[in-house]
């Protein structure tokens, strides 16, 4: 199984560390739960932003999770 956080680019201001891309672009999976990707976008709204971070299997190409928030909590990572 390979998790991955890669982000090149991240928003200053944020002191996290970035997981090495191991996928380099090959997103061909043999079976489900081999590999997952994930995301984290910003989203606005009338009482401010909110954080989207998702999280999908490559062979299914399903959403496996999801959270939002106010902010990112970097404790999770």
């Amino acid at each position: 199984m390979v998790l991955l956080i890669y982000n090149p680019g991240m928003p200053s201001g944020y002191n996290l560390p970035v997981a090495d891309n191991l996928l380099d672009r090959n997103v061909t999976v043999q079976q489900a739960n081999q590999a997952y990707v994930g995301d984290i976008t910003y989203i606005r709204t009338q009482e401010g932003w909110l954080s989207l971070a998702i999280v999908i299997d490559l062979y299914s190409r399903q959403v496996v999770g999801w959270s939002m928030g106010e902010h990112i909590p970097t404790g999770h990572l």
